[in-house]
């Protein structure tokens, strides 16, 4: 049993986070386009990730939540799947990824599929993985899903661009003793919103997804921090999340 003390968190930008559990090693939404609106991974932590090298040496899994381009590249993920044979993709079935290519770096991805607002299970023994189909937060997108990754006595649940709708939802994934919630910053903008997930009581609560100052081109930032400011007072446990900001919290290491 690995207890909740083993965690790593490692927040890259976007939604990408990196997860590291005892031997376990989980990125989520970090292999993306350079051609969007939101922040731009860095070439270094871009190309360790792609390459499999340093920390991201022996990744895993990689769970995608939506294609978009700021949260997904299928060329790039081929590349990351060519040199790191040993990972196990978990991707929505409208991605675009070429069948013979798939078949050049012998990968079978997971190809995600379900209903609206049912939890469907994947378990890989190591950790176990709660995942669900939802809207996208600001129109309607036909596969997005959010996931709950499970490992020993902690949760980790990744809600991506989820819709607001959903936030109700969210009740029914397991919490384990240590539970971490990631969400969209937008949610900090309504108080029905910001009341719903003071209810969920998790662990941490972070908020992310809020682009630097050079690529805020929709004032997200500015209303982000403007939100956080004003509301931050109210939660327990709650970080808004930039890119590069190094966060300890406790026996809990937050990157």
């Amino acid at each position: 049993m690995i207890s909740e003390e083993n965690i790593k968190i490692r927040y890259l930008t976007n939604c990408a986070v990196f997860i590291e559990y005892g031997t376990v090693k989980i990125i989520v939404d970090a292999i993306f386009s350079g051609k969007q609106p939101f922040n731009i991974m860095d070439r270094e932590t871009e190309e360790e990730i792609l390459n499999g090298t340093g920390e991201f040496e022996n990744i895993n899994y990689v769970l995608v939540t939506h294609c978009h381009n700021d949260h997904y590249n299928g060329s790039k993920l081929l590349k990351f799947l060519k040199n790191n044979p040993q990972a196990k993709l978990i991707v929505p079935s409208n991605a675009r990824l070429d069948a013979d290519r798939l078949e050049e770096v012998r990968a079978t991805p997971i190809f995600l599929t379900g209903e609206a607002g049912k939890i469907q299970n994947l378990d890989f023994g190591s950790l176990h993985i709660e995942y669900m189909k939802t809207n996208h937060l600001t129109y309607r997108y036909p596969d997005h899903y959010i996931y709950n990754i499970i490992l020993g006595d902690a949760n980790v649940l990744l809600t991506a661009d989820m819709d607001y709708v959903a936030m109700e939802w969210l009740g029914r994934f397991t919490k384990k003793k240590y539970s971490v919630v990631f969400l969209c910053h937008i949610f900090l903008w309504h108080r029905k919103w910001r009341e719903q997930i003071e209810a969920l009581n998790y662990t941490e609560t972070f908020f992310y997804h809020l682009p630097d100052e050079e690529r805020d081109r929709n004032s997200y930032r500015k209303k982000a921090l403007m939100y956080w400011d004003k509301h931050s007072p109210d939660f327990t446990n709650a970080d808004l999340l930039q890119y590069n900001l190094p966060i300890l919290r406790g026996k809990y290491e937050i990157y």
